[in-house]
């Protein structure tokens, strides 16, 4: 007799899967909870880093929020920050649209602020970009920085004219990549803050047109305030002296260690002049040049030097010495005054880093002023320009590109007329 295989109900086999596979649905459930609790947990994280690192309240914004314009007006257009910090520069990138609008011409800056780059008339309404950056205006010798005071600050006002009111809707807006706020805060990296959302006005074409007898605005002309001509100082020329013979020392190495601000990637060289000055006599110094430091992990630049390499007699072990450390593009600074033994010595300085912004040699050398200031801003020509072999010295953050990072690095240190590195030259 042939039985028939009994079909059993599709409830009893769920039931069955149920039992044998239980533990590891279970399992796998509590993995999915978990994956997707830590997604939201990692999600508000990251919310909260972002808005510690861009607070709201340190943008560049544009006002008013509409405006209603008829054909051959002229309107303006206010650009204001709203800081909680010192604000030591700002650059703002207002973006228009050029086949309806017209950049007539640019109202003062704010008291406290003068104008370091502005682009020109006819570059501006063909690309329909105004490019800005202002910082404060030096202080005479011994005066506190004039920071502008209160939580909003007008930078300047932009006029317009309607050139081709064929539109419904239109819009001029801070651009989101572009505007830059620097301010002395130590808690942002870079000292850079970018604006965390673009501020719009919405525009409205009225087919009114503006009444014969009426007048247009005056537009108010644009007073170019005058920058002070930096005097150079003569840098007197280094005599090195051949010091006095000693007993040759086998071996005596010197680890040095510093930090440039804006620096933070591991691998990067960066020839550094290092000097050695004794204590209480200038005239008896020790000059290594071009040394190959590389940047470790955490961006410290670090080499070894062989203090007997390259000099007829090396320091002396029974002397105090000055260290000084200089970058082709940072201010020179002082690291520490050391006492040499022989083998191996070290010196590092991690808490003040080297200040970017020391591009013209010669008389001007070691100091940072405006004529600096314009070099690098010379070179930034575009949102991001490409590094080549003649621009490389200017990408200061070794991203790659020329951009606005490297002009803020360079714009904050730029605090007074004439901003000073430390002189191997004076006791």
């Amino acid at each position: 007799m042939v039985y028939a295989p009994i079909k059993r109900p599709a409830q009893n086999n769920y039931k069955n899967f149920l039992m044998k596979n239980g533990v590891m649905l279970f399992a796998l459930v509590i993995v999915l909870i978990s994956l997707i609790g830590f997604y939201f947990s990692f999600k508000d994280s990251t919310d909260s880093r972002k808005d510690a690192a861009i607070p709201e309240n340190n943008l560049i914004v544009l006002s008013p929020d509409t405006i209603t314009v008829q054909p051959g007006g002229i309107f303006e257009v206010k650009v204001t920050t709203k800081q909680t910090a010192k604000l030591i520069a700002a650059q703002a990138v207002v973006m228009f649209n050029p086949r309806h609008f017209k950049l007539e011409t640019t109202g003062g800056i704010a008291p406290g602020y003068r104008l370091l780059y502005a682009n020109q008339g006819a570059q501006i309404n063909q690309t329909g970009k105004v490019i800005m950056i202002m910082g404060i205006t030096p202080p005479s010798s011994g005066a506190t920085l004039p920071y502008p005071q209160g939580n909003e600050v007008e930078l300047t006002t932009l006029y317009f004219s309607v050139i081709d009111p064929s539109f419904t809707n239109e819009s001029i807006s801070v651009s989101t990549q572009e505007s830059i706020l620097t301010v002395n805060d130590p808690n942002q990296p870079g000292n850079v803050l970018q604006s965390a959302n673009s501020s719009t006005i919405s525009m409205a074409a009225t087919p009114i047109p503006p009444s014969p007898t009426s007048e247009a605005t005056p537009v108010p002309d644009a007073t170019a305030t005058p920058l002070p001509t930096a005097v150079p100082e003569p840098t007197a020329t280094p005599v090195v002296p051949t010091p006095t013979p000693t007993s040759p020392v086998v071996s005596m190495t010197l680890d040095v260690e510093y930090k440039i601000k804006g620096l933070s990637q591991a691998g990067k060289t960066v020839l550094t002049r290092v000097i050695l000055v004794e204590a209480g006599n200038t005239s008896n110094q020790f000059v290594y040049s071009d040394v190959p430091f590389v940047s470790g992990e955490n961006g410290y630049l670090k080499h070894q030097i062989n203090l007997t390499q390259g000099v007829t007699t090396p320091p002396q072990t029974n002397k105090l010495y000055n260290v000084y450390v200089k970058t082709p593009t940072t201010l020179q600074m002082k690291l520490l005054e050391i006492g040499l033994n022989e083998g191996a010595n070290s010196v590092s300085k991690l808490n003040v880093p080297l200040r970017y912004g020391d591009f013209i040699y010669g008389a001007s050398e070691n100091i940072i002023e405006i004529n600096d200031v314009v070099e690098i801003i010379d070179q930034y020509t575009d949102l991001e320009v490409p590094v080549t072999n003649a621009n490389r010295r200017y990408d200061l953050d070794f991203s790659g590109f020329i951009d606005l990072t490297d002009v803020s690095l360079v714009l904050d240190n730029y605090t007074d007329l004439e901003v000073k590195g430390d002189n191997h030259e004076q006791p």
